[in-house]
């Protein structure tokens, strides 16, 4: 910018003012910070990477399309996708993908650009040298031999005061792995609970897994009949609805539709874990407590990005409540009592302890 240099009279301090600005074609005045690359290197690798980055940038444009040609055709909200698709080419016409040096950088933009244009965290870009597997690849069936070392990574008891269950479930195994387990599992764990005045099932640490045992874990809550429906889900990479139900049958005794149940949540509880705490507290068959879950999807694909070595995780399936017809929120599952995941078992058990008295001054 162009300057002048003013002496301060009766001293010997000079002040140099820059008396000229500039202003681009939107307006703005440049601010003399200097020019920022659209892609930032290192000055003696420029040269090197020049060619490099300039043959990403002819095929940017390609790569950009087919990620929101994958998304109109899979991912769960179509209206959704459409929009999402018209923001990404938008951005491309603007200029915002001029900053990408390499797969990583765009993976990581596009994973920017499609969760704030759409709202949902679970849309994801990535980068891997070989073909990823599949997000729900069913798991192999365990033998005779594992199953007991199954159920106890899964699942953990104890017997708490004033005959108060906990059990901790610190996955969501697939239904054919449930059936395999569930005869020992009765045996080992269930038969201990089942008969307790109040049952906390604690749920923090849970990440997901698979969402196909979810209808028969949540059977044990309700009564034989009538058969409850759960949620319905829609699949959109099949085109169908499916309205998911309790199971008419079970093995072992179930714990009934009116004894307390508590449910304690964390920041890391989520996917599947979310499909079965969310289906309970629909219908209003626990109390959750702690603090709201990551927010998740029953089922994701992952997809190819053209012949790139990019892809791209898509939500295919969104779930509606059993109650409302409204969709389930991405945003995860509100407690009914915000708390510390670190202090939640405690105030579950105040919570218990204050209803016991209740009914106890009720008789």
């Amino acid at each position: 910018m162009h300057s002048k240099t003013y002496e301060i009279e009766g001293t010997d301090i000079a002040i140099t003012v820059p008396v000229i600005n500039f202003l681009d074609n939107n307006g703005e005045y440049w601010l003399g910070g200097g020019v920022v690359p659209d892609a930032i290197v290192f000055a003696e690798e420029a040269v090197e990477h020049v060619h490099e980055i300039a043959d990403l940038h002819r095929g940017l444009k390609s790569l950009i399309a087919a990620t929101g040609d994958l998304l109109d055709k899979h991912y769960a909200i179509h209206e959704v996708a459409l929009n999402v698709s018209k923001a990404l080419m938008n951005k491309w016409d603007d200029g915002m993908y001029w900053s990408v040096i390499d797969l990583d950088s765009l993976a990581s933009l596009l994973t920017a650009d499609l969760q704030e244009t759409s709202g949902d965290h679970r849309l994801h870009v990535f980068h891997c040298d070989i073909e990823p597997d599949a997000l729900h690849d069913v798991p192999a069936i365990p033998t005779a031999e594992e199953v007991g070392q199954v159920i106890n990574s899964v699942f953990k008891i104890e017997l708490l005061h004033d005959n108060v269950g906990y059990l901790r479930m610190d996955m969501m195994p697939d239904v054919e792995v449930v059936k395999a387990i569930w005869p020992q599992m009765v045996k080992q764990v269930w038969r201990k609970i089942v008969n307790t005045g109040a049952l906390i099932i604690d749920m923090r640490y849970n990440t997901g897994g698979y969402s196909s045992a979810v209808p028969l874990l949540c059977t044990y809550f309700f009564d034989d009949k009538p058969l409850q429906h759960l949620y319905t889900v829609f699949d959109r990479t099949k085109s169908t609805m499916t309205e998911v139900m309790t199971w008419p049958k079970v093995r072992g005794q179930r714990y009934g539709s009116s004894k307390g149940v508590y449910i304690l949540t964390s920041h890391l509880t989520g996917s599947a874990a979310e499909v079965f705490i969310r289906s309970l507290k629909d219908l209003n068959k626990v109390t959750v407590v702690g603090e709201p879950t990551i927010g998740g999807s029953l089922s994701s694909g992952i997809y190819q990005i053209g012949k790139s070595v990019l892809y791209v995780s898509i939500p295919n399936q969104v779930v509606f409540s059993a109650i409302t017809g409204k969709m389930w929120s991405v945003s995860g599952v509100e407690p009914h009592v915000v708390a510390q995941a670190n202090g939640a078992l405690s105030v579950a058990q105040r919570l218990i302890a204050a209803r016991q008295l209740k009914n106890k001054q009720g008789k």
